[in-house]
């Protein structure tokens, strides 16, 4: 008798929970960012995400990173700005970053998002064509997955 009172519980308390008795609680899985550049001015997109920029003027970069799931922007975490650059320390391409040179991506700014959801960049810099990225790291308990941009370029020698 006692058995089956005990069994008996032990359903009702399973039943109770919504839960099958193998079902054990897993840590959630981090959510998914997307970070975007969404501006560039004074600037021009001229297709596969680059940019025509004015040769002479300081340039603003805006980006954002949202939740994909929500479409909410974030304010938690940091973005760094990162630009392709040759071992001598010049700046480059993104090609010359996304091929198997000795080009790297290396950081130049971060920006707290908790300070700056949307957080712009003003750049100059003085060779043609330079690469860009932007990579997302989110705050430590933060629950989301690092996030990168695609790469772009900022080209002075296409027109507007």
């Amino acid at each position: 008798m006692f058995h089956r009172t005990l069994f008996a519980f032990i359903l009702v308390l399973l039943a109770s929970s919504g839960q099958p008795p193998s079902a054990s609680s897993s840590p959630a899985q981090p959510a998914t960012a997307e970070v975007d550049l969404v501006n560039v001015s004074p600037g021009t997109a001229s297709g596969d995400g680059d940019w025509c920029v004015d040769a002479v003027e300081a340039i603003a970069l805006t980006a954002h990173v949202i939740d994909v799931a929500s479409g909410n922007e974030l304010t938690e975490g940091t973005l760094e700005w990162q630009t392709c650059s040759a071992p001598s320390g010049g700046g480059l391409p993104k090609e010359d970053c996304e091929g198997h040179g000795g080009a790297r991506w290396a950081g130049q700014v971060i920006t707290d998002l908790s300070a700056d959801s949307t957080p712009s960049l003003t750049t100059r810099f003085v060779g043609p064509v330079l690469g860009w990225r932007l990579q997302f790291r989110p705050a430590q308990g933060g629950g989301f997955k690092r996030a990168r941009s695609d790469s772009f370029n900022l080209d002075r020698t296409c027109s507007f």
